[in-house]
């Protein structure tokens, strides 16, 4: 049992790091650049793992529903007082290897601007 998040946070990704030393090819990915940059990240794992890629098809469909519109919901800013604990809890040279700063949070407000489920809700949304 661990007594919050950020002290399972540390544990998950202490292990990880085991896991990297281990042989055999391991990849770690952090969800602000695969959601940024999806073709880049499948081309740099096929790279990394020698696999062959058929042609990318994107997600058309939101949570395996093709037809409901995907809403991009703004995250508002985190309160001091959160910030506070996170900084107390977390293992700032585990996050950091990881290109965590929490000085510089990384924003997750939905799919990129680029992604066409994202233009096309924006556009829904305005046209209400």
């Amino acid at each position: 049992n661990y007594p919050n998040a950020c002290a399972l946070r540390n544990a998950k990704l202490a292990y990880l790091r085991e896991m990297a030393t281990l042989p055999g090819r391991f990849a770690m990915l952090r969800f602000e650049d695969v959601n940024r940059n999806p073709r880049g990240t499948i081309r740099a794992l096929a790279d990394g793992f020698d696999l062959a890629l058929g042609r990318f098809r994107a997600v058309k469909g939101f949570k395996g529903r093709p037809h409901a519109p995907y809403v991009p919901k703004p995250m508002p800013p985190t309160p001091a007082a959160d910030m506070a604990f996170l900084r107390a809890e977390l293992d700032h040279a585990q996050e950091a290897e990881l290109g965590y700063v929490l000085e510089d949070v990384p924003r997750f407000d939905g799919l990129a601007p680029w992604d066409m489920r994202s233009l096309r809700s924006l556009w829904r949304s305005r046209a209400r």
